[in-house]
């Protein structure tokens, strides 16, 4: 929603605008009768398309402008105006902790105090039965006069209220900070979330960096749920031991082996630092906050998505890392947990949409919310699990035999990167093709050669080898779906669509493919890309008269839409991909929801730049 400086929205008279994020936009604004200035966050548009949105905003408004507490920006009001519903909150003089962090780190007396003022909020609000689900350093507010805040608390809970796109809980939350679960879109959250992402913050306060550092944010949530963390003293060897066990727990993957509540944690993390006896020194990090992820405060930067004061409209932070308490598993390893991490990589490089678009985006500027990692990101040194325990004789009785062959398909595995570094792709394929021949039953060997292919850029060899045979040893869907080798194949058909000699493969795998939508979709795209966009699209519109809450297909008529000029429709569409009941793959979220803030961010930009799912060409409206 457009607001003009001297509008007035109710009693308030907008000032200026300070920032402009994801779910709505925030202006500070003057309230004559109390002499005071104000923050309003505009909710965005679309959840207007939502005729029971309003109703259950102010329902929703109304629990969170309950909480009252020193270390949370309070809500003052709700309203809407024109249509659109609005907050008005506290107006906070100061910077973000997110923005004091790139200009250096602080000291441990200053983490602590941060943390304790954070915390001590939280519990409050857990205690109100109100969860935050976005704990993150541009959501921490420092006051000129030292106070400390946390921002938007309830956004989330708001949106989540509607049903619009935005209120997806696909992507709700940042993915830098999301705990496991909430990249896994359970829906039953409790405090366990949020004591992971401060859990998060923490790491990044002590160590210098986050936990996770990948390209997409589908990388990013995949090594939250199932990345072993860095452990802190591997990254940067000042972390003190007390302080590293404090965040081992905090960052369990299961909620049960987090602290009980966030006091517990703050109270750990308390005692860990007095322990450690540095608090007149600047926490040692491991690397600078690169340049890029700077960014100023509304003070000085308007019109634009900073980190806003008295709000939480900010970009996120560099990438992240999660951590793992390997000890508290009991976690023994064997070749397969090999075997199982190079399928875990291949689900995230499956999700690595730049593989074939490298060349199209290699100069284009990171896009919104930081779900990409700054440049100097990749200068990050490689994180390092650490030596798992001895197992017990216990756990050794409980250890299931390796499946056969284990050794030499991991030796292939190995022996096939390589080939594929050095260009060699037949050495490649072959090795590859031993490793599948030694254990043809183990689905996972099928899956990792399929993604070692999908990763270098070779999608229908991928298909051919590997993802369409894999198919044929499955039997009920893998859970979680990201991992099941049929929603890979669905991604490869997708990303054949620039190949100009696809035309005959997808249309033979739509008579051939156990779920032939897949690549009757595909190919639907590929005509868009080759010249054939007006047969796509009557083929796609009949195709979404029967199945319209098919996610891929409103996605594929989204890119359609955007490759004729057609932003808003293709926007509209991106977000019914989002909105339908059946659950869309997580490759088809991640791209709805790029592109949607690709289209955002280019309507007031006379030569639009590409967007993240298509070359340049398709934004000409020649393709």
């Amino acid at each position: 929603m457009s607001l003009t400086v001297g509008e007035n929205v109710g009693p308030y008279r907008i000032v200026e605008q300070l920032g402009q994020g994801g779910m709505a936009t925030v202006f500070k604004a003057y309230h004559a009768a109390l002499d005071r200035y104000v923050a309003i966050k505009v909710m965005h548009p679309a959840f207007k398309e939502d005729p029971n949105f309003l109703a259950r905003f102010q329902r929703e408004a109304r629990v969170v402008a309950r909480l009252e507490h020193p270390n949370i920006v309070p809500v003052y009001d709700y309203a809407e105006h024109n249509g659109a519903p609005y907050l008005v909150m506290k107006f906070v003089e100061g910077e973000t902790l997110k923005a004091k962090l790139a200009r250096g780190p602080i000291s441990l007396t200053e983490a602590v105090q941060i943390v304790e003022a954070v915390g001590t909020g939280l519990d409050y609000a857990h205690k109100q039965g109100i969860l935050h689900r976005d704990i993150k350093p541009s959501n921490v507010m420092l006051a000129a006069d030292g106070s400390v805040y946390l921002a938007d608390f309830g956004l989330a809970r708001i949106a989540q209220a509607g049903e619009s796109t935005l209120s997806s809980d696909s992507l709700l939350g940042t993915p830098h900070y999301m705990s496991p679960e909430q990249a896994k879109g359970v829906k039953e959250l409790d405090a366990g979330t949020d004591i992971y992402s401060l859990g998060v913050v923490i790491y990044e306060l002590v160590v210098g960096r986050l936990p996770f550092s990948a390209d997409t944010p589908f990388a990013i949530i995949h090594d939250h749920i199932y990345t072993p963390l860095p452990m802190p003293h591997d990254v940067n060897p000042n972390v003190p031991e007390a302080i590293e066990r404090v965040l081992l727990k905090a960052l369990a993957k299961e909620r049960a082996d987090r602290f009980p509540d966030v006091a517990a944690m703050v109270a750990a993390f308390r005692d860990a630092a007095a322990t450690a006896d540095q608090a007149s020194t600047a926490l040692p990090h491991a690397v600078p906050v690169a340049p890029s992820a700077v960014t100023p405060t509304a003070a000085t930067v308007k019109g634009t998505a900073p980190e806003t004061v008295g709000t939480v409209v900010a970009p996120t932070a560099p990438p992240t890392a999660t951590p793992v308490p390997t000890a508290q598993q009991g976690f023994q390893f064997q070749w397969w947990h090999a075997l199982i991490a190079l399928v875990v990589i291949g689900a995230c490089l499956f999700g690595l949409f730049a593989v074939n678009r490298l060349r199209n985006r290699a100069q284009r500027e990171p896009t919104a919310v930081a779900l990409t990692p700054p440049a100097a990101s990749a200068q990050l040194p490689p994180a390092r699990t650490p030596p798992p325990p001895a197992p017990t004789s216990e756990q050794v009785a409980k250890t299931p035999p390796p499946p056969p062959g284990g050794d030499n398909i991991k030796a292939l595995l190995a022996e096939a990167e390589q080939a594929f570094a050095n260009k060699n792709i037949p050495a490649a394929t072959g090795a590859l093709d031993k490793a599948v021949s030694i254990n043809p039953d183990n689905i996972e060997v099928w899956l990792a050669a399929g993604d070692m292919t999908f990763s270098h850029g070779h999608f229908m060899l991928a298909l051919e080898k590997y993802y369409l045979p894999g198919v044929n040893h499955t039997q009920p869907p893998l859970e979680p779906p990201e991992l099941d080798i049929r929603s890979h194949a669905a991604l490869a058909f997708y990303m054949l669509a620039p190949d100009p000699g696809a035309e005959q493969f997808l249309r033979e795998q739509g008579k051939n493919f156990p779920e032939p939508d897949a690549p009757q979709l595909a190919y639907q795209r590929w005509r868009i890309f080759h010249g054939q966009g007006d047969a796509a699209r009557d083929a796609l519109e009949a195709y979404l008269k029967d199945k319209p809450r098919s996610p891929a297909g409103q996605l594929i008529m989204g890119d359609y839409l955007l490759s004729t000029g057609q932003p808003v429709k293709a926007e509209l569409r991106y977000a019914l991909a989002l909105e339908v009941d059946v659950p869309a793959p997580l490759w088809v979220r991640l791209e709805a929801e790029c592109n949607v803030r690709r289209i955002r961010e280019l309507k007031d930009q006379a030569k639009p730049q590409p967007s993240c799912n298509e070359p340049p060409v398709l934004l000409k409206g020649q393709p």
